[in-house]
């Protein structure tokens, strides 16, 4: 590590090293709200299949 850097510069390093390390926090939060909340659904979904989520033909008397 260089013992010679100005405050200012110090400073500036750390802030960007919190910075990038709130953006890597809150993407990976998303991510794992995305797979958590919407995982489920799709599962589901996938499970169930387009056809069962429609309501049933009726159906005509006597046939």
């Amino acid at each position: 590590m260089a013992k010679d850097l100005p405050r200012e510069k110090e400073q500036r390093g750390t802030g960007k090293v919190f910075m990038w390390g709130a953006v890597i926090i809150a993407v990976l939060f998303v991510a794992l709200m995305a797979v958590f909340i919407l995982g489920p659904f799709l599962v589901l979904s996938r499970h169930l299949g387009i056809a069962k989520l429609q309501p049933p033909t009726p159906r005509r008397p006597g046939g």
